[in-house]
């Protein structure tokens, strides 16, 4: 991947790229194992691993707008395809997002998220399938002053 934290003649602006390949017949008679988690490929919960999947090819982009040091506006690209020979028919996978980070004032800030999706797994749906998704949070964060008195 690459990440750039100031775009020239545009300073509040980054951008982030990574393009990952993952061929297991180029590494013949690897094999993966699982032996430190006893939860499966989770830690407490959380899955353990990596979007493009095992033997596929993508790339991901995000486009960020910096307001502030606190709050961005923020654009995404993925794509992700499946091998044909591992999975009957390939795939394709392609989102588009945006998301933005706003503060309302010292203690609180609000989220929010949108996203379009199109896929095409021939082995789950025969057509594309097409969704989108939106999200947002309000987020509080008080602050407690310390007190020092004994």
């Amino acid at each position: 991947g690459i990440y750039i934290s100031h775009l020239p003649y545009l300073g509040k602006w980054d951008l982030r790229f990574e393009a990952p390949y993952t061929n297991e017949k180029a590494y013949p008679g690897g094999a993966y194992t699982n032996h430190g988690y006893r939860d499966g490929f989770t830690n407490k919960g959380q899955l353990i691993g990596y979007w493009i999947g095992r033997d596929s090819a993508g790339y991901q982009g995000w486009l960020t707008y910096w307001l502030n040091p606190k709050e961005k506006l923020q654009f995404q690209y993925r794509d992700a395809k499946l091998d044909k020979t591992l999975w009957n028919g390939g795939g394709t996978q392609t989102d588009l997002s945006v998301k933005l980070v706003k503060r309302l004032g010292d203690d609180i800030e609000f989220q929010g998220f949108l996203q379009f999706e199109r896929y095409l797994i021939p082995i789950l749906y025969p057509n594309a399938q097409h969704n989108f998704s939106t999200s947002f949070q309000i987020m509080w964060n008080p602050k407690f002053e310390k007190y020092t008195k004994r």
